[in-house]
């Protein structure tokens, strides 16, 4: 309807025109060995592609391995846990629930000291949570601007919680918006294909890439949200290669760039900080950070008056594409557009 009655210019989702999704590539550390990461980063680098590992408590990668690591655009963040989680003689006799505030503070604490590296994105070791939205505060208080803990498992069907897979702020129950984005996390490949988990679909390799030509499908083709994976190095290098790289795959030949979270991150917030003022002639685009490329729809009869454009067909709906480059922080762009006869 709004399409229809005040047609306006609007961002599109990605960088590029032609870009409908991405790949969300993140790395639970959980131990694993270094060549067990090794392996995951070989894969990685022959795709040219990114991914933010989750380094554990008492991790056997250590700051100069990262530092190498990063040479390939990876990044390094933390996989908060529990001290049970390292040495089980120091369970406590309390729930769960009541040690996770505790467990995120120390733990972006500890993740700083230690390795000299922020926590902008997140992931609980086993994805512990706390009440409906205090962890996503406690997370927003230390820093953290976007968490992936939501992850699909059996029983229930493969797909978002709430029916989107953009990133978005948490809301409190009064309306108030939260600094801290939930990006979902379609699966983790102990969910599809491990053997044995409770919460494990138990799929074939084949099976499961089934699923995730389904996923890609739709995300490119009508949804046009990004599908977000995990892989821990010590499944990689074990039994899930064959099903993660196949993804890797299906993603490239989609046209779905391999991003990490915090890469996700920058644009995200990048895209969101944008403005338009629209008058009906001039369109005037004011981005607070800099950006290297941001496309912009224009409704059917709307042109630029110099600008190059080119046809687009998304939710049903025909589109322009205006393309700009080299946005400087803090430019203000002014675009000159005209109406055209669609009849």
């Amino acid at each position: 309807i709004i399409e229809t009655l005040a047609p306006r210019p609007r961002l599109w989702y990605y960088p590029e025109a032609n870009q409908h999704s991405a790949l969300i590539m993140t790395s639970d550390d959980d131990w694993s060995t270094i060549e067990q990461f090794e392996a995951l980063l070989a894969g990685l680098r022959q795709r040219q592609a990114t991914c933010t590992f989750y380094v554990v408590p008492e991790t056997k990668i250590n700051c100069d391995l990262m530092k190498r690591w990063e040479e390939d655009g990876h990044t390094f963040s933390v996989h908060p846990a529990l001290e049970a989680d390292v040495k089980r003689e120091l369970a406590k006799d309390e729930p769960q629930s009541a040690q996770v505030a505790a467990m995120l503070r120390n733990n972006v604490e500890r993740h700083r000291a230690e390795h000299g590296r922020p926590a902008q994105t997140i992931r609980q070791h086993a994805v512990r949570w706390l009440g409906y939205v205090e962890a996503a505060r406690i997370l927003a208080d230390l820093g953290v601007a976007m968490e992936l803990n939501y992850i699909s498992v059996h029983p229930f069907s493969l797909g978002y919680m709430a029916g989107s897979g953009r990133p978005l702020r948490f809301v409190d129950t009064d309306g108030a918006l939260i600094d801290c984005y939930q990006q979902p996390t379609m699966w983790t490949e102990e969910v599809l294909i491990h053997p044995r988990f409770v919460f494990s679909f138990k799929w074939t390799v084949e099976r499961a890439l089934q699923e995730v030509d389904r996923m890609v499908r739709e995300a490119t083709a009508t949804f046009y949200t990004p599908i977000t994976i995990n892989s821990h190095p010590v499944s990689f290098a074990t039994y899930s290669s064959p099903l993660i790289e196949g993804t890797w795959d299906r993603a490239l030949a989609a046209g779905m760039p391999i991003l990490s979270p915090d890469r996700w991150l920058v644009w995200t917030r990048a895209r969101n900080a944008v403005r338009i003022e629209w008058d009906g002639r001039t369109c005037t685009i004011h981005t607070p950070q800099a950006l290297a490329t941001l496309t912009v729809l224009l409704p059917p009869g709307i042109v630029p008056a110099d600008e190059p454009i080119r046809q687009e067909s998304l939710w049903g709906c025909d589109y322009h594409s205006l393309k700009l480059t080299s946005l400087d922080a803090g430019e203000r762009r002014t675009v000159e557009l005209h109406r055209v006869d669609q009849t």
